[in-house]
């Protein structure tokens, strides 16, 4: 999944310092939802060290309804309305 990660990014300009992958236990993948509010940390301290002028997500249906990717969208939503 990693390397698809990286491979993907590249197609979009992504690389370097500017993608992080992380290996983190409440956020592995599988069939499970994530803490929106542990997503939304991890996306804030990362935008609080680097430069950014966008943040990629999946839309607030996961596009294929997997909890992984609605659990994504939802909280970088959360982080969004944190600094609102």
């Amino acid at each position: 999944r990693k390397r698809e990660m990286e491979n993907s990014c590249i197609q979009i300009g992504v690389t370097g310092e500017a993608l992080q992958i992380l290996d983190d236990p409440e956020l592995q993948d599988g069939w499970q939802k994530w803490p929106s509010n542990h997503v939304a940390d991890k996306v804030l301290s990362f935008l609080a060290t680097h430069s950014a002028s966008a943040v990629l997500t999946f839309d607030e249906l996961g596009v294929s309804g997997h909890p992984n990717h609605v659990s994504a969208s939802e909280g970088v939503q959360e982080a969004w309305r944190r600094t609102e």
